[in-house]
C-alpha cells in the first residue's frame, strides 16, 4: 500500500561539464547511508553521459538514491536528444551497485521524474533556456 515517503535533494553534484541534483527517498523517513551510494554515483555517471546524445545537450540531470523497504535504488537520469530522458538502474546486492533486469525505478522515484520533467521543460525547453533556474529548482515531500 502506498505511503507518501519524505523526498529531498542532498547536494548538487558536478561530474566532468555536467551537473546533477542528487536527491534522496528513505522508507522509513531518514537520511540514506551515503557512503555506498556515493560509490554507485560516481561508478554510474560515466556511463550516463558518454553516449553520443549526449553530445548538445544542456548537461544537466538528477540522481535519486533510494533506501526501499526492501532494496537500495540508484536512479541516474539525465536529459539529452533535446527532450528525452537517460536513465540508468542500479541495486545494492550483496555489497556492490549492479545493473539488474529484475528492478527498476518505483512509484516513488517517479514522483521525482514527474517534478523534474515539469522543471525541464519550464526552464530549458520553452524557448527561453535557463540551465541555471533549472538547476536551482529542486522537489521536496516532507510527511
Amino acid at each position: 500500500m502506498f505511503k507518501p515517503r519524505n523526498i529531498s535533494l542532498d547536494r548538487m553534484q558536478k561530474v566532468q561539464d555536467w551537473d546533477f541534483k542528487i536527491y534522496q527517498i528513505h522508507a522509513a523517513g531518514k537520511r540514506v547511508d551515503w557512503g555506498s551510494y556515493d560509490e554507485g554515483v560516481e561508478g554510474l555517471i560515466p556511463q550516463l553521459v558518454n553516449r553520443e546524445a549526449m553530445v548538445a545537450c544542456p548537461r544537466v540531470g538528477y540522481i535519486i538514491c533510494h533506501e526501499g523497504s526492501t532494496m537500495r535504488y540508484l536512479v541516474a537520469c539525465a536529459w539529452g536528444n533535446d527532450n528525452e530522458l537517460f536513465v540508468e538502474v542500479r541495486v545494492f546486492i550483496e555489497g556492490e551497485w549492479r545493473k539488474s533486469k529484475e528492478y527498476s525505478f518505483c512509484l516513488y522515484d517517479m514522483e521525482v521524474m514527474w517534478f523534474e520533467r515539469n522543471a525541464y521543460v519550464s526552464s530549458l525547453y520553452s524557448g527561453n533556456p535557463d540551465r541555471e533556474q533549472y538547476l536551482k529548482t529542486s522537489l521536496t515531500v516532507t510527511v
